[in-house]
């Protein structure tokens, strides 16, 4: 199994540096580079000097730096890696660090980053949504998303033709199963007696195809089918 290291190319003057010491921890066979259209050229010239030291480095242009981007191009490597291990490099730009490290967990692809001069290993693991996210709280959440929320359970029960009680549960789950806010994917909000409810960043990677929800055995139902 070979690695394939990730970073965005931003703004930060050591990043050439922070990919050399990541590739001498976890050495790579090349170093994918994100990044936005004003820097373009600093990715460019990244790619040649890395080039220089016998490490190959693809570009990937990014419209411009957001959850959606990232997570995008990391669930697209992802797919495309084959029998390699992804490394997500979250300490080459510091401002999109937070998203690479969220990247990575809800992945659970490996992440490294800078601690006092050494790269340390960021203990990953994946959270599956396998169990935890039901049909029916599947279908809640496209919804959701669709509407970008709702201003009250209520309405979401008209409109699903579901009942009060069972929105609510699967809202807020039990002390058995988590609902939708335990989970991360929706916030609610009183307001005048209301809940009202609203798809969080993560509902809504997770509705466009961004965040694996499946594992293997249900994708290997649908191929049978």
């Amino acid at each position: 199994m070979a690695n394939v290291m990730v970073a965005v190319v931003g703004p930060d003057s050591d990043v050439k540096d922070v990919l050399e010491l990541g590739l001498q921890r976890f050495p790579s066979r090349k170093i994918v580079l994100l990044f936005e259209p004003r820097h373009q050229r600093k990715a460019e010239s990244l790619q040649v000097a890395l080039s220089q030291s016998n490490v190959r480095a693809d570009l990937v242009g990014l419209d411009c730096l957001t959850f959606e981007t990232v997570f995008e191009s990391v669930a697209r490597l992802s797919e495309g890696a084959g029998g390699d291990r992804l490394i997500l490099n979250v300490d080459a730009d510091h401002q999109s660090s937070c998203i690479m490290l969220s990247a990575a967990f809800v992945n659970g692809v490996q992440a490294i980053g800078l601690s006092d001069g050494a790269i340390i290993a960021y203990p990953i693991m994946k959270f599956s949504y396998y169990h935890a996210l039901s049909e029916r709280k599947s279908e809640m959440l496209r919804f959701l998303v669709s509407r970008g929320g709702v201003d009250s359970l209520e309405s979401m029960s008209k409109a699903l033709s579901m009942s009060l009680p069972l929105v609510t549960y699967h809202v807020h789950g039990s002390n058995q199963k988590p609902g939708l806010v335990t989970l991360g994917l929706v916030d609610v909000a009183r307001h005048k007696g209301r809940l009202s409810v609203r798809p969080t960043a993560l509902g809504n990677l997770i509705v466009q195809g961004l965040v694996c929800v499946e594992d293997e055995k249900r994708k290997n139902k649908k191929r049978e089918r």
